[in-house]
């Protein structure tokens, strides 16, 4: 087990002093708040939150460390108040030894041969959804059905059209009956005669338990496919063990919500910049990003080729760096632990600031600028690049998220212009971040 030197300078205090002030903003406005407190305060800075003092940072040496963490030295921030939001069985939730076991038993279904078949899965959906857009549209509200099809068949292998009408209908009430302030502390999580809004997001979660269940029962009479609901129900553990129905329900309710409103509002954020850049520089010569990948994705038909294509792949970079989902990824420490040459003493909060990471200067000249060439120079660096978090509880889904974001990009460019007719900021929706208008768009089909 690793521990800090004792001996080693215990980091001073600097940062806002309000504790419901601070929480209230970042909140509300997470990334103009990290900004004005960086000049203040520097690189790394203590936070005073309602459910802790949390120590963040951006500095390169903090991230590394933070990285290194393995599961035995952190567990998850604000566990107490987590784990009635997600579920005890949840990989948000566990920590130790059973996260690693149930990490392990997880990954295979979103690696090699396995993600290959969900790919056209992927094309699929895009295709037959993006055909029927017209008119005047809200993109965020466009692709949260496609995201939604993509992992209920992914995950269930599911395409009776009732049954997915019936995952759609749960997810999106579990969506919209949370509220961030359950994360936040426990004693958010108050009833009252079953009308508070903790009230309300409990029955919704209640729901999706059940179908989940009963889905589970159902699959465990049939023959099994190569969704991963197919392949959880054919995992063991080293022991040789199964998941509990309970444990799996947690994990499946994970990946169904976890697994399309990220990619949903990354995509809207990728159109955005892709059409926005289009529109200012139409009239120069320059070519512009959308054409550049237009004329990339010219007759690939493969969608392995089409994943390794260089300007998408840096299109999709540029955008989960300019807009990163989520502003922080936070960890609690289990031992006392040496970061970036400061004593931390087992209990302490620490967290990366995506938010500040993917706007340094010295990493990204002209930050604030949407430059997908940036990337055809330089690749992504587990310490400069955090748009899955990193090291032991990297996002395992992020291969399948980055797959889904290029085909359907790919689906739009090359058959649709987009007149964009607002300007975004982030905003914060629920835990993670989005546009603050859902990018609203005029839509003209391209000739063939």
């Amino acid at each position: 087990m690793s521990s800090a030197d004792q001996n080693l300078p215990i980091p001073e205090w600097k940062g806002p002093s309000s504790r419901i002030l601070t929480t209230w903003r970042v909140l509300k406005s997470p990334f103009t708040s990290y900004r004005n407190w960086r000049i203040q305060y520097g690189d790394t800075m203590r936070i005073p939150a309602l459910n802790g003092d949390v120590t963040v940072s951006c500095d390169l040496d903090f991230v590394k460390d933070f990285i290194k963490l393995t599961s035995e030295e952190h567990m998850p921030f604000g566990m107490e108040a987590a784990a009635p939001v997600f579920g005890q069985g949840s990989l948000l939730t566990l920590n130790g030894q059973r996260h690693a076991r149930e990490r392990k038993l997880l990954l295979p279904p979103f690696r090699g041969e396995r993600m290959k078949s969900y790919l056209e899965i992927i094309q699929n959906v895009s295709k037959e959804r993006i055909s029927q857009w017209k008119g005047q549209v809200t993109l965020s509200d466009e692709i949260m059905p496609i995201s939604l099809d993509i992992i209920i068949q992914v995950v269930f292998g599911a395409s009776d059209p009732q049954r997915v009408k019936t995952y759609h209908e749960l997810i999106r009430s579990f969506i919209q009956s949370f509220k961030p302030a359950f994360i936040f502390s426990p004693a958010m999580q108050v009833s009252c005669l079953g009308l508070s809004p903790w009230d309300r997001f409990k029955k919704a979660k209640q729901a999706l338990i059940d179908q989940l269940k009963l889905e589970i029962a159902e699959r465990k009479e049939q023959e099994l496919g190569e969704d991963i609901l197919s392949l959880l129900l054919q995992a063991s553990y080293e022991d040789g063990q199964a998941m509990e129905a309970d444990d799996m329900a947690d994990e499946l309710i994970t990946l169904l919500i976890a697994g399309h409103e990220t990619t949903q509002i990354t995509i809207a954020w990728a159109l955005y910049w892709l059409y926005s850049q289009h529109e200012t520089q139409a009239e120069t010569d320059q070519v512009t990003p959308i054409e550049r990948l237009r004329e990339e994705l010219r007759g690939v038909e493969d969608l392995q080729a089409l994943l390794k294509l260089p300007f998408l792949d840096a299109v999709v970079n540029e955008t989960l760096r300019i807009d990163p989902i989520v502003p922080d990824v936070l960890r609690t420490l289990t031992v006392d632990k040496e970061i970036a040459g400061y004593h931390y003493p087992k209990g302490s909060h620490l967290a990366v600031v995506t938010a500040l990471l993917h706007t340094r200067e010295d990493l990204y000249p002209n930050p604030d600028r949407f430059q997908p060439e940036r990337w055809l120079d330089q690749k992504p660096r587990p310490w400069t690049f955090f748009p899955f978090g990193g090291g032991a509880r990297r996002c395992i889904g992020a291969a399948l998220a980055i797959a889904e974001i290029k085909i359907v990009l790919s689906e739009v460019v090359q058959s649709l212009h987009l007149s964009i007719a607002t300007k975004e900021r982030s905003a914060r929706v629920n835990v993670v971040m989005a546009p603050e208008n859902g990018v609203k768009a005029e839509v003209h089909k391209l000739s063939s």
